[in-house]
């Protein structure tokens, strides 16, 4: 079920896909996925430089990502 009032509706969301734990989906909220995910380069690279962009993390979800301009 999609949540009525999500960024991604607004065109100011984006999910990234950092890859997934051996056993999990890409948008697996479990721990381990999420520890996986953190220790990707992808997201590291994205923790260091989206703030520049506009970017901010949603921290329960290491792929979701909404610009705040």
């Amino acid at each position: 079920i999609r949540a009525p009032c999500s960024a991604h509706r607004t065109g100011l969301a984006i999910d990234l896909n950092l890859g997934a734990a051996p056993g999990y989906r890409v948008d697996d909220s479990s721990d381990a996925n999420r520890l996986y995910q953190t220790r990707t380069p992808a997201y590291r690279w994205m923790v260091r430089n989206a703030r520049r962009f506009g970017f901010v993390n949603y921290p329960y979800e290491p792929w979701h990502w909404e610009w705040t301009g």
